[in-house]
């Protein structure tokens, strides 16, 4: 989910900087992507999270920690995916 998670943007965004599972002010989101310059809706850039094993993360906390930072975040269920792609269309933008 993560390799999947981690395309998408890439194909996406090519100007962006994008990172597995890197360190933003304490978080560590399984996708990190950074824009050059921050850009209009998404801020400074797009922090990933995949659910799937750890169903008992404060949601809330952690979309509320990226957003504070000026990063949107897209918080991906299971059923999010498919075998090669993933929607983004529930992204929480800045």
């Amino acid at each position: 989910m993560k390799a999947i998670a981690y395309a998408r943007p890439e194909n996406d965004y090519p100007e962006a900087t994008i990172e597995l599972e890197s360190n933003l002010d304490g978080r560590i989101p399984d996708v990190l992507l950074e824009f050059p310059e921050p850009c209009d809706p998404y801020g400074k850039g797009i922090a990933v999270e995949a659910q799937y094993r750890n169903k008992g993360k404060d949601k809330e906390t952690v979309v509320e920690h990226y957003l504070d930072r000026e990063y949107s975040v897209a918080w991906l269920e299971e059923d999010d995916f498919t075998t090669h792609d993933v929607d983004l269309s529930g992204l929480l933008s800045v």
